[in-house]
């Protein structure tokens, strides 16, 4: 009498890792655009909590050029290398994204405030349309 010895047929493995290799190959890209996201987020995040002391400091202090030191902020971050420009009462408040993926590398977000005080949102052409967040436009 023959004994049947336990385990897995090497069919069954190749079935096993082509299935394996499936779902990676769906959940790889789709973890990279949720990783570009998120330091467009963090990004935004961190350049618009500075929003209002760079408001603060054009409206109540009356410096009409502030830097980034005289609102508190660090020129470096986590997330970002920052800017804060100001020509011809157009303040532009930048954050080159650090690390990012290598689908936004290159990537800039800006809030840009107007000589009447509006903020808008602004993404450098580094970063593609898709991961463009609402309420931002994509520019130069």
């Amino acid at each position: 009498m023959k004994t049947r010895t336990s385990g897995f047929s090497l069919i069954e493995l190749m079935i096993a890792v082509a299935i394996i290799g499936i779902l990676a190959s769906i959940a790889i890209p789709l973890f990279t655009q949720f990783l570009a996201k998120s330091k467009i987020s963090a990004g935004l995040s961190e350049i618009g909590a500075l929003r209002a002391g760079v408001q603060d400091a054009i409206e109540n202090n009356e410096i009409s050029n502030p830097t980034l030191s005289q609102i508190g902020a660090p020129s470096n971050s986590t997330n970002c290398s920052l800017a804060l420009t100001v020509q011809s009462g157009i303040t532009t408040l930048s954050c080159t994204l650090v690390n990012p993926p290598s689908s936004i590398s290159g990537g800039v977000v800006s809030y840009i405030r107007s000589a009447g005080g509006a903020w808008t949102c602004q993404m450098n052409s580094a970063i593609a349309a898709s991961y463009v967040p609402s309420g931002c436009v994509r520019g130069n």
